[in-house]
């Protein structure tokens, strides 16, 4: 998703770096150990201060819904590849290799599902999941 911060200004590079390294950092430990990860734990894996992941994800609500968006336009972009490949076939079964992998490394996929910090947006994600999966299906 887009890497912009209140006003919809574009992050600075290292900025953008460290929102990534904190991204990758909370996925990995939240995949091994849970949501309830703390997050000086997270900080210190992505190589940041606590003042810098705090920055950028004032809560951990706000860094769940982030690591659940950037999953979801990975989805989204595994689904709309899939759509260009010609046979059905071999798109669907395309599309459900890459959406199991993704599962599988993402452990803690149920639980960030049903927290509620992503909850409210289920409704929209699913809005722009649905047409494309029935698409694929047809």
């Amino acid at each position: 998703m887009d890497a912009t911060v209140g006003s919809e200004r574009p992050l600075r590079r290292d900025a953008e770096a460290n929102r990534r390294r904190i991204l990758e950092a909370a996925s990995q430990l939240m995949a091994e150990r849970g949501l309830a990860v703390p997050m000086e734990d997270i900080a210190a894996a992505a190589e940041v201060g606590v003042g810098t992941l705090y920055r950028r994800f004032a809560t951990r609500d706000d860094l769940v819904a982030a690591i659940f968006e950037d999953w979801f336009a990975a989805i989204l972009e595994d689904l709309e590849a899939s759509l260009a490949i010609e046979d059905g076939w071999e798109a669907m079964v395309w599309f459900l290799r890459r959406a199991s992998s993704r599962h599988l490394a993402k452990r803690v996929l149920t639980e960030l599902l049903d927290h509620h910090a992503v909850t409210g947006q289920m409704g929209e994600f699913r809005a722009q999941l649905t047409p494309r999966f029935e698409r694929l299906v047809e």
